[in-house]
């Protein structure tokens, strides 16, 4: 080989340089790939924290939420909640003396029927609340953080309850 020739001087020249330009072009890429890597994880991190802070703002509106004291599924029945808030009123043992009461007026009603009977009376009946069942209401809706309608319900499903009972329909479980 005759490195004096001109073409084998402008062959090798032009090699390097090729070679050179490779390792500059190679070496811009794996620093861009390097950097899409950089940005691509503080991205990941970005969105993390954002969800994080979603999550948090979820958990908060949920807080807000009233608990509710009854079940949507058909028949109605009360929550774990519903229950506890029964117990505090023994509203069981009202929907029972109430039942008995009101028995006459329930004759010819089917489940349906009972079950609106129950709601109507613990909203709109003259006869109730008593004022001493008035103040039990309030202490409950009070203390369990619950608006009134909420009691009215754990009323109504229990009168309900008993209601079906005296007429000997199965009560929900």
């Amino acid at each position: 080989m005759d490195w004096i020739n001109p073409t084998t001087v402008i062959s090798t020249i032009t090699g390097i340089a090729a070679i050179a330009t490779i390792l500059i072009v190679v070496g811009k890429w794996i620093g861009k790939r390097e950097e899409f890597e950089r940005t691509a994880k503080e991205t990941f991190a970005d969105i993390n924290e954002a969800l994080a802070e979603i999550r948090a703002d979820i958990k908060k509106i949920f807080e807000r939420l009233p608990v509710p004291v009854s079940t949507k599924k058909s028949p109605i029945r009360l929550t774990e909640f519903g229950q506890t808030v029964s117990d505090y009123l023994k509203a069981q043992q009202w929907a029972e003396e109430t039942a008995r009461k009101v028995s006459p007026e329930i004759a010819s009603l089917t489940p349906y029927a009972i079950q609106e009977y129950g709601y109507r009376f613990v909203k709109q009946d003259e006869r109730f609340p008593t004022e001493d069942m008035r103040l039990k209401m309030e202490d409950a809706a009070y203390t369990h953080g619950v608006e009134m309608q909420a009691i009215h319900e754990v009323l109504a499903i229990e009168l309900r309850d008993e209601l079906l009972k005296l007429r000997g329909f199965p009560t929900p479980e």
